[in-house]
Order: structure tokens, then sequence, then C-alpha cells
């Protein structure tokens, strides 16, 4: 190895480093050094590791580079690479939903982009010549296609081969390690006569208050994701300063302006997933989203050690999909009967119901429904999507949670004084249509420039309907509300195991009033000290 003679690091290499440093987020630059000049044969230097791992190169995260182009060639990523990643993911996103994309439109998608991205505030926009777009076009591997036929209508039968090519291959894993995610949107404060139309609505701003859940389940029903919800709020006021309230709650928060799901935040959930996955080999199944296949673009193929993601077949996921079969309907039924309650409650306790809800609120009833959904239930929902083909046999049928949960609602909403007897008018608030968002082309570019944008826009608070709600409780009244609530326990014959742990949690709520005062009473012994001295 010549260590006099300079050598230029080619873009497939630095997206090696890059990938590298993902895997081993705690290593040093020098050890990467290390590892880049025995992988590549030629010695490269901490300062080439450090401009590597900057932002300036971020953008050969989500870039393709074909292989023949590994060696010799370099693939440049442009003067305007996030804005570059972005209109890719946008052109993919269309092709997805079977629209044309030409030439033209990819210039015009790219000067919007340019106005809307922080990134480019302050900069002169380029000319997008034909010149830009051929190379933007050879960067990301794109080619002219003449579309044919009838192929992108509905062809149950023409999908057969690949389930039968599924099945084949849930043969070979275990039903614990086949999962499944998928998404839905939910209405949190959606109320019934909003659907019915009984009387104008209170409050009738915030029904519009949407989140997305992102689910995801194993086919036996033992191993229930942590639920990815998406808002359009960074740090929603209710969760706390420095999100201090939800550290301990069993789910993952992300954000955009829609509140939906991009290629950017399925590539960071993939990540995440196949961490959890260590010392395991899964198969994850998911549907063609465009926000998928983006993310699938976007990782590098060796990047997922632990996961195998295989796309479902396309117009048939509400067939095959096992959260289509009735997990996800199991947890959102589940999710408005909680909110249906607190309803009810709100008018025994003679309260405001949207005043005293917010979405930190909403996401511990979700975390709930979530955890609420049973395990048996899953598997059934596997069982009927027929991913997992006869290997179960006859399966028992059954009961009918779908009726259960649906009465137990429609009895919620007579106590509110809302006639049940609409069947039309119940199913309209169990599953709104509105909750199933299709994207324009314009939602469509408004999200892809905000995930990519390597600056960050402030993203509005999700709004309270109580501008001085406080969530701090202090541990004198967290004592004297857990002992309430053990004798409360204790006069309904509570379990023995349920008892302990109340009075665990408030032997802990005792401890830290004691730290508390012990160190307010110092804290009043040094100022008196210092007060007491002369001056």
């Amino acid at each position: 190895m010549d260590k006099s003679r300079r050598y230029a690091l080619h873009d497939k290499e630095r997206q090696a480093i890059r990938l590298y440093r993902r895997r081993n987020p705690h290593i040093q630059q020098r050890d990467i050094g290390r590892w880049a000049t025995k992988e590549f044969g030629h010695p490269i230097s901490q300062s080439t590791i450090s401009l590597t791992l900057s932002s300036k190169y971020a953008a050969l995260d989500s870039l393709r580079i074909p292989d023949k182009v590994q060696g010799s060639a370099r693939v440049r990523c442009g003067d305007v690479p996030a804005l570059e990643a972005a209109l890719n993911e946008w052109m993919l996103r269309l092709n997805d939903a079977q629209v044309n994309v030409t030439g033209d439109m990819l210039k015009e998608a790219a000067s919007k982009l340019f106005k809307t991205m922080a990134d480019y505030a302050e900069k002169e926009e380029p000319r997008w010549s034909n010149g830009w777009l051929a190379a933007f076009k050879t960067r990301y591997s794109i080619k002219k296609y003449r579309q044919s036929g009838e192929s992108a209508s509905a062809d149950i039968e023409g999908t057969r081969p690949r389930i039968e090519e599924l099945q084949q291959l849930c043969r070979a894993y275990k039903s614990q390690d086949i999962y499944n995610a998928d998404e839905t949107g939910l209405f949190w404060l959606m109320t019934p006569d909003t659907t019915l139309a009984s009387a104008p609505q209170r409050g009738g701003k915030k029904v519009k208050s949407r989140i997305t859940l992102h689910v995801c389940t194993n086919a036996d029903g033992s191993d229930k994701m942590p639920l990815l919800i998406l808002g359009n709020a960074k740090n929603p006021r209710a969760f706390g300063r420095g999100n201090c309230f939800i550290q301990n709650l069993n789910f993952r928060w992300a954000s955009n302006k829609k509140a939906w799901m991009t290629g950017v935040l399925m590539v960071d959930w993939l990540r995440w997933f196949d961490s959890r996955m260590s010392g395991r080999k899964v198969l994850l199944l998911i549907d063609g989203f465009s926000a998928h296949k983006t993310a699938l673009d976007m990782l590098n193929n060796d990047e997922l050690q632990n996961t195998r993601v295989e796309i479902l077949p396309p117009n048939v996921t509400s067939i095959y999909q096992p959260c289509d079969q009735g997990i996800i309907n199991m947890l959102k039924v589940r999710y408005k009967k909680l909110w249906l309650q607190a309803l009810v409650q709100a008018t025994f306790d003679d309260t405001d119901a949207f005043k005293n809800t917010t979405i930190l609120q909403a996401v511990h009833w979700a975390i709930q429904a979530w955890n609420d959904v049973p395990a048996d239930n899953i598997s059934n929902c596997w069982v009927h999507s027929q991913l997992l083909g006869p290997r179960f046999g006859p399966q028992k049928q059954p009961e009918d949670w779908h009726q259960i949960e649906a009465q137990e609602c429609a009895m919620l909403m007579s106590e509110l004084n809302i006639s049940a007897a609409n069947l039309l008018g119940l199913e309209s608030f169990l599953h709104p249509r509105d909750e199933i968002v299709v994207d324009s082309s314009e939602d469509i570019l408004s999200q892809v420039a905000e995930s990519h944008s390597q600056v960050e826009e402030a993203v509005e608070e999700e709004e309270d309907m109580s501008a001085d709600f406080d969530v701090s409780i202090s541990h004198h009244d967290a004592h004297r509300h857990a002992q309430a609530l053990i004798l409360y326990a204790e006069q309904q014959d509570t379990k023995a195991d349920q008892l302990a742990s109340l009075r665990n949690l408030q032997r802990q709520i005792f401890q830290a009033r004691v730290e508390e005062k012990s160190r307010n009473r110092v804290q009043t012994t040094i100022r008196d000290f210092f007060q007491a001295q002369p001056q």
C-alpha cells in the first residue's frame, strides 16, 4: 500500500462508511478509518472520515448508486442533494399511485421544492435545465417506461402466484418470527354527534385533529411492537417540557405537518425494528404504500441484518394483509370506546371532555387499546389472511368481537342521548371514511419537502382547548391519591398482586417526597447560614 499516494473516495465508499457508522453508533472515527482502510485497500485519513460523516454527504443515505459506477467512476450528489432525494421520493409515490410522471413535471416539482425547503431559503434557484434533469435521472437510475395493458386494475387471480410464493416463504419461519406492519389514520377527538349530525358541534375544530398509528405485530400475537404514533407537533405541549412525561411509555413518537408516514420516517422505523430483532431472523410483510417502497429504495441492500422485507401484492392488501383483517379494527374500536367512556364520565362530573383531553391522553388510550387486543384474535386474523397457508389446520371460530365491541359503543352512545339505532351512524363513528387519507401530488410534495430537509422548520403545536392545562402533579397530591386508590381497591376485593403493585407505587412516591423535603431542608439551612453571616 503506497501511503504517499493520494486517493479520492468514491460515493459508494462514502456510502459504506456512513452505513458502518449507523451500525456502530458509538465507534470512534479513527477506528472507522482503520476499518475503511482495510475494507477499501487504501489509506483514509480521519479528516476524510469526519467529512464523510458530516451533513454534506447526508444525501448519500438515500442515493442509489448503480454497481457499474463503483470503482473508477464517481457519481456526484448534485448541488441540491436534499432536494433531489425529496424529488425522487415524490416521483416514486406518484408512480405507486399510477400517475404518469414526465420530465417537465419533475422540473416543476423541483422548482416548488426549492421554494418550499428551508435548506435553500437564502440561495439562488438553479436553472432546471435538461442537463440537470439528465444528471438527476442518472443519479437515481430513472428510465422511461411505457404503460401497457390494464395491469393497474385489481387482479386477484393474477396475484395468486405471488401469494403462493409468500406462503412458501412463511413456511420457513416460525409464527413468532413473521411480522406485518401497516398504518391507519385516527381522528382522536371525533365525536359521535359529528357523524350523526344531531346538533351543532362543540369543539368542532378539534374533530379534525388527526394522528397516524403505525401498527406491527407477529403472527401468533406474542410480540405486539410498540406503536409508532405520528402527529403534527414535534413536542406537543401536553407531553411536558423535554418529553419528560413520555419517556416511560411504550411507544415511539414522530411528527410532520401532515401527521403521515413518509419514506424517511419509514427508514428510521425499519432500522429500529431491525435492531430490536438482534440475534433473530425475521420476515416482515408490508404493503406497497409509496412510503414503504421509498424506504426500501433508500436502504442499502445489506443494511437490514436481521430482517427480510417482502411487499404484498398491489390492490388486494385488504384481502391478504393481516392488519386489514381485523387487527387495526380491534385497536381503533377499543380506542373509541375509551373516548366514549370519557365523554360519559364528563357528563357525570359536569366537566368539558374536550377541554380536559389532550394528545397525551390520546396516546395513553391508544397504548391501552393496543395492549388490550388479544393475542388469540391477532392469530386468527393472520389465519384469515391466508398468508400462513394451511399449516394450522381447521381453526376454531372466534367469538364475534366486532359485534360485542359495537354493542358496547352503542350503549355508551345511548348514555350520551345519541340514538344508537342508526347503525350507519354508529359505523361512521367507528370507521369514518375520512380516516383513510389518499394523498394528492401536492400533499406528497409538501411531505417529502419536510422529511428530506436538513434544516428543521418549526412545527405547529397541537392545539389544546385549555391554554392553562397543567400536567404536573406534586408528590404530596400523588401520595394522597395513591392512598385513596388503595382504600378503594381493598373495598372492591382486588387481587393480592394488584394491591401489592399499588402499595409499591405508594412507597416509591413517599420516598420521592422524603427526598424532596430533604433537599429543600438542606437548601434552607445553607441559605440561612449565609444570611446570618456578617456583611
